[in-house]
């Protein structure tokens, strides 16, 4: 009996130290970022406007694309990586009391070079779980999240 609990409680705090604390995840091999917000009508475009760097680029009934570029957050114990900026396509889906928004096509500015956030974020198919690529992963989390949040999260995906 004592061996039955040991192994679950192993496994737990195993599955507890690797689980996902942000919203990026891998999607057909492609990293995204996606979140959930509870709001009854958000005005998409005063969201946008709120930061000069995104862009809406096309509307199609509920949903909105869009771009942002050059964004730029760095936050203690985060890779040189950011301090370049970033850039990524965006969704907006409205739904019933709340939108999911999704990032897509995810790169750093490297120079004059691009760097694709997959080769940043992931080890083999799968994400990292680095002290620095959690870092920086939590870091964009929260900016991102402040960017296109107008109330409180409703969930992460995971």
């Amino acid at each position: 009996m004592k061996k039955i609990v040991v192994t679950f409680l192993l496994l737990f705090i195993t599955v507890y130290s690797y689980s996902q604390t942000t919203g990026f995840s891998l999607l057909k091999g492609k990293l995204v970022w996606e979140n959930v917000y509870i709001s009854k009508e958000p005005n998409v475009a005063a969201l946008i406007a709120r930061n000069s760097r995104l862009k809406i680029t096309s509307v199609n009934g509920s949903l909105y694309k869009g771009t942002g570029t050059g964004l730029n957050k760095v936050c203690a114990g985060t890779s040189k990586v950011l301090s370049g900026g970033y850039n990524f396509n965006f969704e907006i889906e409205l739904s019933q009391a709340k939108y999911r928004v999704t990032l897509s096509f995810i790169s750093f500015n490297k120079g004059k070079k691009k760097l694709l956030a997959e080769s940043h974020f992931l080890e083999k198919g799968k994400l990292k779980q680095t002290k620095e690529a959690k870092a920086d992963m939590e870091c964009m989390e929260e900016y991102l999240a402040k960017i296109f949040g107008q109330v409180s999260v409703y969930k992460n995906r995971s």
